[in-house]
């Protein structure tokens, strides 16, 4: 999967706020593992050196409520 990664984040299932970090998203892909969406934290505009990049913090998954209680909280926002 990592070998597709570019491809997977520039076609997400949906995107939401960071509830825990300020200028951070969260990508939930249309990839499953255990039967639970997998999730790539995205840190925007991080300085790198002398550079500001975006960052793919880790790739996991987990339990497939967290979008329901995500769109509860008022973190979507994007889906398709």
């Amino acid at each position: 999967m990592l070998y597709r990664l570019a491809d997977i984040i520039a076609s997400p299932k949906a995107l939401y706020r960071s509830a825990t970090i300020q200028s951070s998203a969260v990508v939930i892909t249309f990839e499953m593992k255990d039967g639970a969406p997998i999730l790539i934290p995205l840190h925007a505009n991080k300085l790198v050196g002398r550079s500001h990049v975006n960052v793919v913090a880790s790739v996991y998954n987990k339990e497939a409520t967290v979008e329901q209680r995500w769109t509860n909280a008022g973190l979507k926002l994007w889906s398709k």
